[in-house]
């Protein structure tokens, strides 16, 4: 149970609570005790230090510390052969890097995952890699390693570009209905399916992308948190160490839908279980962000449920 669950379960324990009998009134309870609480007041400082971009202190989202002690399992991983667990901490490396250019951990983590990638003839992901690499301020006294890398991969690529290049797009499902439904319409149902043909047992009828979703936090740096394909080479958020994705194609379609409210506030979602942050990407899938007004859902989510009582009142409306 999360230290917020935890909260609103000794909250509604409390005698008052059970004293109230409108739900309305609970909640205005539980939210007017959460206001004042110290872990509240905690995640509220973060978030705003984090957003303060003239704060002295070092914001969470992204961390040296972790970001090289990712790396350093990463190398581990990789003399022990364990190529997917090194690539796995090296991901999370990579996620978790400042882009700062006083820092070179990014840099030492995408050259450390383009090693791996080079071992599973990944040439062209393995080429990115010492490209950003470079980009990014790699000790000039390691280059020539860098440098002996790229030309392999150069070398493995001209040789393979006479060969045919198959690629799939894993992106999420098309729509799809079987020509075997129709769709009927009446006054008293509304509108419904109907067999138009015999169908078979597991046969598949419709498939539709999900209005909303979320990954859970345990499969975070494997999977992709827009599409949920499988990642080999994780696309990180440039802002947050949370924001993982399969390509910057889907790093974008996350920001534009949701992530751009996500951002900053990984530490505050992971005190939720997955039916509450996916009630949050489900109000900012749906028109009902604009009837609360979409300021006041960021301020909700993003200062620690400071503006549920605006929430409410926009509600009874």
């Amino acid at each position: 149970m999360s230290e917020l669950e935890n909260l609103i379960q000794n909250i509604s324990a409390e005698s008052h609570y059970r004293e109230l009998a409108l739900e309305k009134d609970k909640l205005q309870y539980i939210l007017e005790k959460l206001r004042s609480n110290d872990i509240i007041s905690k995640w509220k400082s973060d978030y705003e230090q984090c957003m303060n971009k003239n704060s002295s202190s070092s914001c969470r989202c992204k961390n040296a510390e972790e970001s090289e002690k990712f790396r350093l399992q990463g190398n581990k991983c990789f003399q022990l052969k364990d190529d997917q667990s090194a690539l796995y901490w090296y991901n999370r490396s990579i996620c978790s890097a400042p882009s700062s250019s006083a820092s070179t951990l990014l840099a030492l983590a995408l050259a450390n995952r383009s090693a791996v990638l080079l071992k599973l003839q990944e040439f062209q992901k393995s080429l990115h890699d010492i490209e950003n690499a470079l980009k990014h301020g790699y000790p000039s006294d390691l280059k020539s390693k860098l440098d002996k890398r790229k030309s392999t991969c150069a070398a493995k690529l001209q040789h393979d570009s006479a060969s045919p290049i198959q690629s799939s797009s894993l992106s999420k499902a098309s729509l799809y209905q079987s020509d075997k439904l129709q769709i009927h319409y009446k006054k008293e149902t509304g509108r419904f399916y109907k067999a138009a043909a015999d169908i078979n047992k597991g046969e598949v009828l419709i498939r539709e992308a999900p209005y909303a979703s979320v990954l859970n936090f345990k499969w975070h740096y494997l999977y992709c948190d827009y599409c949920y394909n499988e990642i080999l080479t994780v696309t990180q958020c440039p802002s947050c160490s949370a924001g993982c994705y399969c390509s910057v194609t889907c790093r974008d379609k996350a920001w534009n839908l949701y992530h751009w409210m996500e951002c900053h506030s990984f530490n505050i979602l992971q005190q939720v279980d997955d039916s509450a942050r996916l009630s949050l990407r489900i109000i900012l899938s749906s028109s009902r962000s604009e009837v609360l007004g979409i300021q006041i859902v960021i301020l909700y989510f993003k200062h620690s449920l400071l503006y549920y009582d605006h929430i409410n009142e926009a509600l009874s409306k």
